[in-house]
């Protein structure tokens, strides 16, 4: 099994390309003048499942290599810094307590028992575990030289001579029309993309694993899986589009030299995120550096442009 990071956030150099894709004053207020912006109950509740799915998958993975469970795995940053897998359900607690001003007793519990409804169902029956929270690295090639991109699989199997690519999604209802929006998704098209150039013929797709967070009537956790098979042409054009996204960043850092006035979105799209939120930049734009009091700030970040 590949080495495991858990809880780690976002990969190496991953360069956060949402914050570039949705507005270019966004990612300044992170990269150039390095804010860090609170998380929320939303993303929370992903951690916590994320969190779960992970520790669980990962005593999986010890098991089919004959190890103890909880022994230590890999070499990645491991929650509060011990590279050891933890039960599940210890796992999700102690990121509970540790956030409770962003998760009720409530979300502790629909996350816990949407992880274990799941575990329950068997859902990866005959599957080997090759990786868990799996980094995957490739380099792009701008005029100014090589530049590294990397993306997390929360979940690497194989099944039947066939590579799987999973990625978790929580939700609060089980749209059918909800799978089509990742479709065309760039997490989704990297990940696929990655997938066919490691394994080839053997690559078996990305696998979409949905889990509800609100019980049915009969208080049932329901949870769902989708392969996210995308045509050749999507595929082809992946390292154009980071290429694309990265030459963008460029240009605004060669050309915007107050880092409090690049580019905006002004729009509701990205201004107020998909969970009804505004975007934790909101009140920077709206009123300026005489909001930059109310925010924890760290030095400038490295650029996913160069990645210097």
């Amino acid at each position: 099994m590949e080495p495991l990071y858990l809880a780690t956030g976002a990969s190496p150099h991953s360069g956060h390309v949402h914050e570039a894709v949705n507005c270019l004053q966004y990612y300044s207020y992170i990269r150039q003048l390095g804010f860090i912006f609170a998380g929320n109950a939303y993303t929370a509740r992903g951690t916590l499942i994320h969190l779960g799915l992970a520790h669980s998958l990962a005593e999986r993975g010890a098991l089919q290599k004959g190890e103890k469970p909880g022994c230590k795995v890999g070499s990645g940053q491991f929650i509060q810094g011990k590279n050891v897998v933890l039960p599940p359900l210890v796992a999700m607690e102690r990121y509970y307590r540790e956030n409770t001003e962003l998760l009720s007793q409530a979300d502790f519990e629909n996350c816990t028992r949407a992880v274990l409804a799941w575990n329950t169902a068997n859902v990866i029956n005959g599957h080997r575990i090759v990786g868990v929270e799996a980094l995957l690295t490739g380099h792009v090639t701008m005029p100014w030289g090589s530049v590294p991109y990397t993306q997390r699989a929360d979940l690497i199997t194989q099944y039947r001579g066939n590579y799987y690519l999973w990625d978790h999604k929580s939700c609060y209802r089980m749209e059918k029309q909800a799978p089509a929006r990742y479709r065309f998704h760039f997490q989704f098209l990297g990940l696929e993309t990655f997938g066919r150039t490691r394994y080839g013929k053997h690559f078996g797709g990305v696998v979409l694993n949905r889990l509800c967070l609100v019980p049915t009537k009969d208080g049932a956790y329901k949870h769902d899986q989708h392969n996210m098979a995308n045509d050749i042409f999507a595929n082809t054009r992946f390292w154009d589009w980071v290429y694309q996204k990265k030459l963008m960043v460029k240009w605004a850092e060669d050309n915007f030299s107050d880092p409090w006035n690049w580019p905006r979105a002004m729009s509701e799209s990205h201004c107020k995120t998909i969970t009804g939120e505004l975007c934790p930049g909101w009140n920077l734009c709206v009123h300026g550096q005489s909001a930059a009091s109310h925010y924890e700030r760290r030095g400038p970040q490295p650029s996913i442009a160069t990645g210097e």
